[in-house]
């Protein structure tokens, strides 16, 4: 009976020190930043058969931000003799932990973890000739296809004026899986990129504004916080 009671209070008693800090911490958050990748616009104004848009909202809480970004995408990918199109959208959600919680101007430098899902069409259509017969032509489309993925990311979000921040994204992107292709093995995948057995890598620039709905003190470094309880 002694053991049984004495193991609870001491798991209690250990867990004690990160309870009360967690206590002292502020955890409301204090502002939503909304923002849009301008590379992919970029991309957009100077590729043929591309077209893509891409917005990011997250929010704080505490030293961690939950993001959310959603987007469309449609890539043509046709050469001579064959066309081949993908077009859908996707959303990533997850979380960014900030590496710089300390910074006055509260600029950000972050890691994370994404999970991402597409949803997407996809046809491809090609002529050939057949010995004897002549020309003959493919047409398959695969429709209503998803797809899920993960990703991690490392970036910044640095204050350029007033409620203004601009930053990048880099992403590696693992584990992807199809669902509902039955003629045709998907190429692209809207937010993802060309499909390869080896993962992929992706980069945003953003730029963003942030909403800020009450003010949020920057915290003290442990050393800072230490000198002024004395």
């Amino acid at each position: 009976m002694l053991k049984s009671t004495a193991s609870p209070l001491l798991l209690f008693l250990l867990l004690l020190p990160i309870i009360s800090r967690a206590q002292d911490e502020d955890w409301r958050p204090s502002a939503v930043r909304v923002g849009a990748d301008v590379f992919g616009l970029a991309k957009t104004a100077l590729t043929d058969g591309y077209n893509r848009q891409e917005i990011q909202a997250d929010i704080d809480f505490n030293k961690y931000f939950f993001v959310l970004d959603l987007g469309r995408e449609e890539i043509d990918n046709s050469a001579e003799g064959f066309t081949h199109t993908t077009n859908g959208t996707f959303y990533r959600a997850g979380v960014d932990v900030n590496l710089t919680p300390y910074n006055p101007n509260k600029d950000v430098v972050f890691f994370g973890l994404r999970y991402a899902h597409a949803t997407f069409d996809e046809s491809l259509a090609f002529d050939y000739a057949v010995p004897y017969w002549g020309p003959a032509s493919v047409d398959v489309t695969n429709a209503g296809l998803s797809a899920y993925w993960i990703e991690a990311v490392f970036g910044m979000k640095v204050k350029v004026w007033r409620q203004f921040y601009m930053g990048y994204t880099l992403r590696g992107k693992f584990g992807q899986k199809t669902k509902g292709a039955e003629t045709l093995i998907p190429y692209t995948v809207p937010g993802y990129g060309v499909v390869t057995d080896g993962g992929n890598f992706g980069f945003g620039y953003h730029i963003y504004y942030k909403l800020a709905f009450r003010d949020k003190a920057v915290p003290l470094r442990p050393k800072d916080s230490k000198k002024k309880l004395k």
